[in-house]
């Protein structure tokens, strides 16, 4: 019998109180990666870890203030997680 035990933290601590970028709803937001992976998701997350979505990309209509994204990417070799706000006016 083997047992993991994992703790993490919630993406709103891993920001802390940085703002990040100033940007508005027409800005255009494109993920560029070093290798392209099999598939990634955008999730969106309030200040409280509550996950507002998930989508294909950054969306930035229906948001405002600071809103904290979460890039889910998966390659062959393993998954990485990326997290970033930005203040949406």
């Amino acid at each position: 019998m083997v047992e993991i035990e994992a703790e993490t933290i919630g993406v709103s601590e891993l920001v802390g109180d940085r703002n990040g970028p100033i940007v508005n709803t027409s800005t255009s937001i494109e993920l560029q990666f070093e290798e392209e992976p099999i598939s990634y998701q955008v999730n969106i997350w309030d200040s409280t870890d509550n996950l507002k979505g998930s989508f294909k990309d950054v969306v930035l209509d229906g948001q405002s203030g600071k809103t904290i994204y979460e890039v889910v990417a998966t390659w062959e070799r393993g998954t990485g997680y990326y997290v970033f706000p930005l203040t949406i006016n």
